[in-house]
């Protein structure tokens, strides 16, 4: 069941990153509350005189957020200390195409390096917390075979 979420995490976040379209097909699946999420992804695509704007509302936010929940479904699919690393290092790198795949795929978007190091940022983040996930699972299963060998 981790493994489908982290697919369909990251498919959701490679299509909401690199759609033209996405905007219109978001708003009819979540309804309403998807304008405000899409406006700060697609700062980099209005006019001029939004730039105020668009310099107040960062879309560091959002690419933290994909990033993070990815990484840490991607690490709890495996459930290995060996292959997080390899892990954690795939979904960054996966990050950084998407990105730059917007500048070659995508007419509305751009490529930014502030979203890029929230990217990085996020995978990091994630990876924090499944390695806490996993180390605090690890500790409480120890625990309990203790418990049931004495």
């Amino acid at each position: 069941m981790i493994a489908v979420g982290a697919l369909a995490a990251g498919l959701f976040s490679a299509a909401l990153l690199l759609s033209d379209r996405a905007p219109g097909v978001l708003r009819t699946v979540l309804g309403p509350r998807i304008e405000r999420l899409w406006n700060r992804v697609d700062l980099a695509g209005r006019p001029a005189e939004f730039a105020g704007e668009a310099a107040s509302q960062p879309d560091a936010v959002v690419h933290l957020a994909l990033w993070a929940v990815v990484t840490v479904l991607a690490v709890l699919t495996v459930w290995s200390w060996r292959a997080t690393p390899f892990v954690v290092v795939a979904v960054a790198a996966a990050s950084l195409v998407i990105e730059l795949g917007q500048g070659v795929w995508s007419d509305t978007r751009a490529v930014e390096r502030s979203d890029m190091a929230a990217n990085l940022l996020g995978t990091g983040i994630g990876a924090a917390v499944a390695i806490a996930v996993m180390g605090l699972w690890s500790a409480l299963g120890s625990l309990t075979s203790r418990s049931t060998e004495i």
